[in-house]
C-alpha cells in the first residue's frame, strides 16, 4: 500500500513521518509498556522516521537505543 502511495503521489521523505503508539516501549513508572512494536517496525520498512505521540503532540523526547532487523520478521 505504502509503495502504490508512493508512485501516485510526491512524498517528500526528508519532511515525511509516522506517529504511532505501537512503539514496542517498555513499561516506566508512569507509562505501561506498550502492546507491540508494529507502527515503529512499518515505519522502519517504508523509510520513515518515527515518531510517539507523546514525542509528536507532547515534545517529549524518547530514549529507544534498540535496533530492529527487520530480516527477522
Amino acid at each position: 500500500m505504502w509503495e502504490y502511495f508512493k508512485e501516485e503521489n510526491k512524498v517528500d521523505m526528508d519532511k515525511s513521518f509516522y506517529c504511532g503508539d505501537a512503539a514496542g516501549r517498555a513499561a516506566t513508572k508512569t507509562r505501561k509498556k506498550d502492546f507491540s512494536n508494529t507502527d515503529k517496525l512499518f515505519a522502519i520498512a517504508c523509510g520513515l522516521k518515527f515518531l510517539t505521540p507523546e514525542e509528536y503532540f507532547l515534545g517529549e523526547e524518547e530514549k529507544d537505543e534498540r535496533t530492529f532487523d527487520l530480516r527477522q520478521f
